[in-house]
């Protein structure tokens, strides 16, 4: 978030589309009134196959 890093290196393989529940960041202060999100995948889990290296984002909270 912002260029630092934030949360933790999570594996969310699963054979099925389920939700993880909600992932705490950490608390950051805006850089001229903005937060910048960066998600890098890196790696994949050695159960996966086909195309693996997938991220998906249903929602945002900032508070």
């Amino acid at each position: 978030m912002n260029g630092q890093p934030a949360g933790h290196d999570t594996d969310a393989f699963h054979l099925d589309a389920i939700p993880t529940g909600p992932v705490e960041l950490g608390t950051f202060t805006p850089v001229g009134g903005k937060l910048r999100l960066r998600v890098e995948v890196i790696g994949a889990n050695p159960a996966s196959t086909g195309p693996r290296y997938y991220f998906g984002l249903d929602c945002l909270v900032a508070r």
